[in-house]
């Protein structure tokens, strides 16, 4: 009598041989959308030096959902992965956004921001929207810590998958950093 596993190494190598042979997944990769072009001339405002962290449950790639509003548990699309961390993402389209405000003599100040919420929340009748959290701090040219305030915002998705999370939360997005320039450049001028 053979011992089992010899009599089960035949399974194990048709099996091992079929995992090899089925297609892979496909995976889809997300930036954020470009944003809307700005419409007006934008007031001049002091250097910031911006510092983007996240919490450690986004430092993957993953995209996350909520499918209830009222539970607090996430789960990840499969198959659909942002691009970079999304505080990489927001990093990148703060400091585009930046890069249309004209700058204002006079010492740079900083901006630190600590992402704590990015993610596509799904209603009970299948309608989502993206929304985007973060913590921001503003300290002068001197490192004191001028005002702190935490900034959320949301926006609708038009459809009820991935693509269309990554396009709320670009909006969301951009609501985000417009509210926190504002809010920086109101505490900037006290």
């Amino acid at each position: 009598m053979k011992p089992v596993i010899v009599r089960l190494l035949p399974c194990l190598a048709a099996l091992a041989l079929a995992a090899c042979a089925s297609a892979p997944l496909a995976e889809t990769r997300y930036r954020l959308p470009e944003p809307a072009p700005l419409s007006a001339a934008q007031p001049a405002m002091p250097a910031l030096a911006v510092t983007v962290e996240q919490a450690a449950w986004l430092n993957g790639l993953a995209m996350h959902y909520q499918l209830d509003a009222q539970r607090p548990q996430l789960a990840r699309y499969r198959d659909s992965l942002w691009a970079d961390r999304p505080a990489a993402l927001l990093a990148a389209r703060l400091r585009q956004r930046l890069s249309a405000i004209p700058v204002a003599a006079g010492a740079p100040w900083s901006l630190r921001l600590y992402l704590d919420r990015f993610e596509q929340v799904y209603q009970p009748d299948l309608h989502s929207q993206g929304e985007a959290r973060w913590q921001a701090e503003l300290r002068d040219s001197h490192g004191a810590l001028r005002a702190r305030h935490t900034f959320s915002a949301s926006a609708p998705a038009s459809q009820a998958h991935a693509e269309a999370g990554a396009r709320a939360l670009g909006a969301a997005s951009d609501a985000l950093i417009e509210d926190t320039l504002r809010w920086a450049r109101e505490g900037m001028g006290r």
